[in-house]
């Protein structure tokens, strides 16, 4: 329907129609003697395809990738990455990431010497590389990038714009030192523009550079006192920052300008559990409750929350709302679990915990935690090869101390003393104090368990 200018790094998206004979114009109207990067579009719209699709060169080999804002962080496929030459030992594993509603994928870091896309040149740089083909080109270029350009997407020309902000191209390491700094487009001036600066303030804290997020919203909240959301985008930097008490003030602040601002609220929850104000806590979660629609995807917070307020019903509640609307959510694996293991801790409902516990399983079977939870559920309904069965599972994939415990109790109760004293002795050397965190948690102890 229309260009797109992406001017995230000030937080902003433009839509842009075009008029008159514009098929030969420099549209970076922005730039002025800043050198411009220019790289044709490779989407096809008779296919109905409008991805932002770019031909990059990585190492040297030339690569197609998708510009999308909607990925935290520039990744390149892992075949991809072996393509351009990073090797098995190149590769530092992260851990698995998820995406929104593709399940989790194991993921590394590399470093890579070359990135090239449109004439702008970047050595040295850390990317993501991801084990998946969940996306159809070679990489996905993320928000990281568009924090640090401005970017202007003609669908007229066929052809993408852009031009450099300055400061680290992407969120995983310093290009700075291998740029040439005048490829860097003169930055607005907005001393005076309490929106602008709380938008540009907003960009910098997600690109992490908290000391630039803090200066902007300072300045926005002296020019704009009685814009709540501008207090709550500060609280959020400042709890970034580990700044509760500096953050609390601002909450509530943006609570008393604006009381329906509901993330405001959520996060005054979590600061007044930690202060062990419960009444409080207690008193936020009911607003939110009665005031927000029954899929707000606040309602998984409420949640946790209610649980460590030990209020069972109310967290149950919450996620039942929540899963009700979200059957596709990257979190629902996460959810489901959560619901399974409170349900396993008290014993209460265990068949309905045992259809979420497979259900997260089969979700993400490379998730050791949900496997454990598992086998929590079934030693608490007394199923104890299936217990024993789900703890090998588990522990197959990570050796965690509560999966040892829980084996050694399916075990003592199968009379097979020898293995239940082997898992006892590995999980109490993992964690000492396994005996009574089990005891807190409301399961079952070992019959060797110190007493209270």
């Amino acid at each position: 329907m229309a260009d797109t200018e992406y001017d995230l790094g000030h937080g902003v998206l433009r839509l842009v129609f075009p008029k008159g004979d514009c098929e030969k114009v420099n549209l970076a109207h922005w730039a002025g003697d800043a050198p411009v990067i220019e790289a044709e579009l490779r989407n096809n719209h008779r296919e109905g395809n409008t991805d932002i699709r770019v031909p990059v060169r990585v190492n040297n080999r030339s690569l197609v990738a998708v510009m999308d804002t909607g990925a935290p962080f520039t990744a390149l496929k892992l075949r991809s990455a072996r393509r351009a030459g990073v090797t098995d030992e190149m590769l530092t594993p992260v851990g698995r990431v998820g995406g929104a509603g593709e399940g989790r994928v194991q993921s590394w870091r590399a470093s890579i010497a070359a990135f090239e896309f449109g004439g702008e040149k970047i050595s040295n740089n850390e990317f993501q590389v991801d084990d998946t083909d969940h996306f159809e080109q070679d990489m996905l270029i993320g928000l990281d990038y568009f924090l640090s350009h401005r970017i202007y997407v003609s669908r007229l020309q066929r052809k993408v714009y852009a031009t450099w902000n300055g400061g680290p191209v992407f969120a995983r390491g310093n290009a700075v030192g291998a740029y040439d700094e005048r490829y860097a487009a003169r930055p607005a001036d907005l001393a005076d523009d309490a929106e602008a600066l709380a938008r540009r303030g907003e960009a910098r804290a997600a690109k992490g550079d908290a000391a630039g997020a803090l200066a902007d919203l300072n300045r926005a909240i002296e020019l704009a006192p009685n814009a709540a959301i501008n207090r709550l985008a500060r609280a959020r930097v400042l709890l970034e920052q580990r700044e509760r008490d500096k953050a609390a003030p601002d909450l509530d602040e943006a609570l008393r300008l604006q009381p329906s601002l509901h993330e405001a609220r959520a996060l005054r929850v979590g600061l007044r559990l930690r202060a062990d104000d419960k009444a409080g806590a207690q008193a936020d979660l009911q607003v939110l409750d009665e005031a927000l629609p029954a899929s707000s995807h606040l309602r998984e917070i409420m949640a946790d929350q209610y649980t460590v307020l030990g209020m069972v019903p109310q967290a149950l509640r919450q996620w039942d709302l929540w899963v009700a609307s979200h059957g596709s959510d990257a979190h629902l694996a996460q959810v489901l679990n959560s619901r399974c293991w409170l349900r396993a801790r008290l014993k209460l409902d265990l068949p309905l915990a045992l259809q979420d516990c497979r259900m997260a399983v089969r979700l993400d079977g490379q998730e050791a935690s949900y496997r454990d939870s598992l086998g929590w559920v079934q030693l608490q309904a007394g199923d104890l090869s299936a217990a024993v069965k789900a703890f090998d599972e588990a522990l197959a994939l990570r050796p965690v101390a509560f999966s040892h415990y829980g084996r050694a109790l399916a075990r003592q109760r199968q009379g097979d003393a020898t293995a239940a004293r082997r898992d006892l002795a590995a999980a109490r050397e993992q964690q000492p104090e396994i005996d009574a965190r089990a005891r807190r948690e409301g399961l079952p102890v070992a019959d060797d368990a110190p007493p209270p």
